[in-house]
């Protein structure tokens, strides 16, 4: 049985569906993982009726809300999105409004200049979640991770707490009113719901795309693996010391840590970091407004030596005229490291 695609429009809590639903040529929601901004694009046709009538126009600001799906099952909330581009063209007259989640409002974007003094990681995502009215939700491994002092330069809050859990192999995201820190590739919630697996079929999908490329494996020349390196301030000793993480030829983390432990958790996440971004998978299938970001992606039935468990870093969803679509982007779960395995070198 076929489905019909369905999709819900409000502005500013209105209902504006019926009257742009004859103009809409696209309707495209990227969802991203990590600190990236979710966006929406709608593109409606501009051209005058022969009353000389036009679209409604949105202002800049204006929150749109977006509910996505199939008239037979119900569409699926997609989040609220604010107004920040409007762009009219032609011929033909189109406009195309561009708008970013409303949980990443212009402030936490915006570069500042401030001074961190050895806090905590859940310390600091309370203090930064706090300024723009958000709740702070950090995994319980995470929240008592000693941080340095650190300076934050001319850069965004969202980008600088980002960059910050990146060092321990996390990721900061803004989740409706929460600001959530969790590891990265682990399939909860801050809130320790478990994101649901998507479980695909070949017969399931319209296009894929499977690839491997040998790069350097933290450090490897050519197919040999290769090791990653750090350097540590022993302050007692008044000298720095090394820790290595598997065998020559190393790559080197520039970065002089503060700690034994600070530097450990570089090497980590930079190892499983090298370890994810070899393989990538890309699907094209009729669209599901159920698959999110961050979920567990598991193949079925697909052809051998393609990995099996992945996670996904990206979904776009896209709605025109000729049908709803959804493409996925996702990178390999591989086996990850374990703190344990960085050795200390004397």
């Amino acid at each position: 049985m076929p489905w019909t695609p369905a999709f819900r429009l409000e502005a500013d809590g209105r209902d504006v569906t019926d009257s742009i639903r004859d103009r809409l040529l696209s309707l495209r929601i990227d969802d991203e993982a990590e600190t990236r901004s979710d966006r929406l694009s709608l593109t409606l046709d501009d051209r005058p009726r022969l009353d000389g009538a036009v679209a409604d126009l949105p202002t800049p600001d204006t929150m749109l809300s977006v509910w996505l799906g199939y008239r037979e099952s119900g569409a699926v909330d997609m989040g609220r999105y604010r107004v920040d581009e409007i762009t009219y063209s032609g011929p033909p007259a189109t406009l195309e409004v561009k708008a970013t989640a409303a949980a990443l409002g212009q402030d936490i974007r915006a570069a500042r200049s401030r001074s961190w003094h050895r806090q905590k990681l859940g310390e600091l995502a309370r203090a930064i979640a706090a300024d723009h009215g958000l709740e702070a939700r950090v995994e319980a491994t995470l929240d008592a991770i000693p941080l340095p002092h650190l300076d934050q330069t001319t850069e965004g809050d969202i980008a600088f707490l980002g960059r910050v859990a990146g060092r321990y192999d996390a990721v900061a995201r803004p989740l409706g009113s929460v600001l959530a820190v969790v590891r990265r590739g682990v399939a909860t919630t801050a809130s320790g719901r478990t994101l649901p697996t998507v479980t695909l079929t070949p017969a399931e999908v319209t296009r894929w795309s499977y690839t491997y490329a040998a790069r350097r494996e933290a450090g490897a020349a050519g197919d040999k693996r290769g090791g990653v390196r750090a350097w540590w301030w022993d302050i007692a000793a008044g000298e720095s010391r090394k820790i290595e993480q598997g065998e020559p030829p190393y790559e080197d983390i520039r970065r002089l840590h503060d700690s034994e432990a600070d530097a450990r958790a570089s090497i980590v996440a930079h190892a499983n970091s090298a370890a994810r971004s070899n393989a990538e998978l890309s699907i094209d299938l009729p669209g599901r407004s159920d698959i999110q970001t961050e979920a567990p992606l598991v193949l079925s039935g697909w052809r051998p030596l393609i990995p099996d468990r992945w996670r996904i870093t990206r979904v776009t969803h896209d709605l025109k005229p000729a049908g709803y679509t959804s493409r996925i982007s996702a990178e390999a779960l591989p086996k990850l490291l374990n703190p344990i395995a960085v050795q200390t070198v004397e």
